[in-house]
């Protein structure tokens, strides 16, 4: 993003103007602290440009935002783990991704920094402090200036988890002479399917950079951890055992007064039926809940619920009297909203049917292989486009059911509800799906490695 953009962009977007300065590498809170190869300094923004560079032995990643940073983790970790000796330094391009990568990768916590805008000056200043050994780039955040800088100082490139959208080709395609050059710079590039393979060919990558190593976000770290993180947050909100809960996570703007709505028509056939939502920002998670409280019911929020009594209502649900929160039934709450990031992942194992969001309305859904992880029957909406691959996979394996609108959600949702059998099935094949594609971040810590050993000494 050069200079002109990003001044337009700032005047118009909050979240721009608030990493700004972070990204423009002004701030005298930056970080990471480059002035030695622990990196001691804080980590609001970065990097901190007043030390020596690291001598050539980092490797940096960036992944731009929360689906990206959530792709990577398992990578950053294994490059972690692998390699003790090497600094990992990882960049993001949003507020809500730098929160992410501090959430998940708290072994990288000091070493989190925000991308610079791609102005030639401020990319030079960047990467001659860091001196990378290798750079590795997530899905689509590529940057010209910082490409070619990069290739000027002779640095190897890698493009992991690579793909290209019907529209993104579509695009590329009439600027071929530019993006065919772009792309020819990076040193390999790994592709998530043979689609993808081939329409990079088609923008002229020379085919001996490209990979088909398949898609990480098929390899999260979803282990024992992540269902003992659900297990104990469903001791503590009271659900361990008993209520039945439909979890709508990632929900956009538009979709909240929908699933109120199902929610409405679910409780009548199902009068301990408990709502989770987590909304895509978490910000809006106070509008939803207070949509829900209007409608008349109970809630709190997760996982500031963890903190109350089970045996006590909660005093922040939002009714005043405590009369209507399920006190015949031992219920505390109707619906809880998730307001920090990084918990839906293992709030989809305390589900027991799942909606994917951004779905029902124009937003490309979002990830589903989250609740297909746990086994969870997952019900998304027309627009899968920005995960068509996967979606199109679960379908095809019967392990998610696709809905056009708020009665086609109720259908679902209550032939499920209705149906144990025919729930556990559909995560049963969901889950099956998932597993069976694993193995993207093994072929892609391989090429990694090759790309290292092919380095000159």
């Amino acid at each position: 993003m050069g200079l002109p953009v990003a001044g337009a962009g700032l005047l118009l977007s909050s979240k721009l103007r608030k990493t700004a300065v972070k990204r423009l590498g002004l701030s005298h809170a930056a970080g990471p602290n480059l002035s030695g190869p622990n990196f001691p300094g804080s980590n609001l923004s970065g990097p901190n440009l007043s030390g020596p560079d690291l001598s050539g032995k980092a490797i940096w990643v960036h992944a731009l935002s929360v689906g990206e940073v959530r792709s990577v983790v398992s990578l950053a970790k294994s490059l972690c783990k692998n390699r003790p000796s090497v600094d990992i330094v990882f960049s993001v391009s949003t507020l809500t991704g730098f929160e992410m990568a501090q959430n998940e990768l708290p072994e990288l916590s000091k070493n989190i920094f925000f991308f610079p805008y791609d102005v030639p000056f401020l990319i030079k200043k960047v990467i001659k402090k860091i001196n990378p050994r290798l750079v590795v780039m997530v899905e689509t955040d590529v940057w010209p200036h910082f490409v070619s800088e990069i290739k000027r100082r002779d640095i190897p490139l890698i493009l992991v988890n690579a793909r290209l959208s019907d529209g993104s080709f579509a695009g590329y395609s009439r600027f071929r002479f530019f993006f065919k050059r772009l792309f020819s710079n990076f040193s390999a590039i790994a592709v998530q399917s043979d689609r993808d393979a081939a329409r990079f060919k088609a923008l002229g990558v020379p085919p001996e950079k490209i990979s088909t190593t398949g898609n990480l976000k098929f390899d999260p770290l979803f282990d024992a951890g992540e269902k003992t993180r659900a297990q104990a947050m469903a001791t503590r909100v009271g659900i361990a055992a008993g209520p039945t809960v439909f979890l709508a996570g990632s929900v956009h703007k538009g979709e909240e007064p929908l699933i109120l709505n199902v929610f409405k028509r679910l409780r009548r056939m199902n009068p301990n039926l408990l709502m989770i939502m987590a909304t895509r920002n978490p910000a809006r998670a106070g509008a939803a809940r207070r949509l829900f409280e209007k409608a008349g019911f109970s809630s709190v929020f997760l996982p500031g619920a963890q903190t109350i009594d089970p045996k006590k209502n909660d005093p922040g649900d939002g009714k005043k009297d405590g009369k209507k929160d399920g006190k015949k039934d031992g219920k505390k709450w109707d619906a809880a909203f998730v307001d920090r990031i990084g918990w839906l992942r293992c709030l989809y194992g305390l589900a027991d049917i799942a909606f994917v969001g951004g779905s029902l309305v124009k937003k490309g859904g979002q990830n589903p292989l989250e609740p297909a992880a746990f086994s969870t029957p997952i019900i998304f909406g027309s627009d899968m486009s920005d995960f068509a691959e996967i979606s199109a996979m679960l379908l095809e394996n019967g392990g998610a059911i696709q809905v056009h609108d708020a009665d086609g959600l109720y259908d679902a949702a209550a032939a499920l509800l209705s149906d144990p059998e025919k729930a556990r099935s559909l995560g049963k094949k969901a889950h099956d799906m998932f597993a069976g594609h694993q193995g993207a971040l093994n072929r892609t810590l391989r090429l990694i490695d090759r790309t290292l050993d092919r380095q000159r000494p």
